[in-house]
């Protein structure tokens, strides 16, 4: 479902690290592909709007203020609270409305101790190397058979809802097998003895690639606290893990 009072508001069906398309799908079933590393046609609004939204979580149940990005003291956020990003409003204009809640314009106030740099080929190495592997699963989207690929479903009453099967996009997933293998993205790094989740550090990877960056820094980084990133004018905190066993926690990023 899509949350918000916009004539056009974005959802982003979820894609791998690994995956180089995805589908933008607009109010009222439109379905655009993009193919957002490779296409010269995508505009920098739309890859900076694509990338917040990947922040965003659009399926909690009672949070609906977790499901777009939005406006707040003068800086665009996005959080599924369990990452945060922000960019500044002065940096482009972007279709996003203000809001109260969460308040979060004070979350990443801090001083910043650390300034490291690193490149995403050697973060990506790292998360390949110590994590975990499972196995790769492709998930061509196919049309839902339930809503016909239009995302909506008429009531008994006449009135056109998110269709349940799919969730409104109109297309529904299968899972095959590649034969291949692929960090755990539920295993956790420790980082400056913060524990954090490799799905996590996947996610600023992928943003990173959208807009062209191949290296970000840490500006953020000490023991037992949440994590902080920068790339161009984008910052993202990560919120460490508590740690449940010893099982699943591998390395320092070091």
């Amino acid at each position: 479902m899509v949350y918000g009072h916009h004539s056009e508001r974005y959802r982003v069906r979820s894609c791998s690290i690994h995956e180089c398309s995805t589908n933008l799908i607009l109010l009222g079933g439109k379905t655009i592909k993009k193919h957002i590393n490779k296409s010269s046609m995508v505009t920098i609004k739309e890859k900076y709007e694509f990338v917040l939204n990947m922040f965003c979580d659009k399926s909690h149940p009672f949070h609906k203020e977790y499901a777009l990005p939005f406006i707040q003291d003068g800086k665009y956020y996005a959080t599924d609270a369990h990452c945060l990003i922000q960019l500044p409003c002065q940096e482009i204009e972007l279709d996003f409305l203000p809001q109260e809640k969460p308040q979060v314009s004070k979350v990443l106030s801090y001083d910043r101790p650390f300034n490291r740099v690193i490149s995403i080929e050697s973060l990506k190495a790292v998360i390949d190397k110590f994590a975990p592997k499972i196995d790769e699963f492709r998930n061509p989207p196919r049309e839902c058979e339930e809503c016909e690929g239009t995302g909506e479903v008429e009531c008994n009453y006449g009135h056109d809802h998110d269709c349940e099967e799919c969730g409104g996009t109109g297309e529904t997933e299968g899972k095959y097998p590649t034969g291949k293998q692929i960090p755990d993205p539920k295993s956790m790094l420790i980082i400056w003895k913060s524990n954090i989740m490799v799905d996590k550090l996947q996610k600023v990877i992928r943003a990173c690639e959208i807009l062209g960056y191949d290296e970000l820094r840490e500006i953020s980084a000490c023991e037992d606290a949440n994590y902080t990133f920068q790339f161009g004018k984008f910052e993202v905190l990560i919120m460490r893990c508590m740690k449940c066993d010893g099982k699943n926690i591998y390395t320092d990023l070091v």
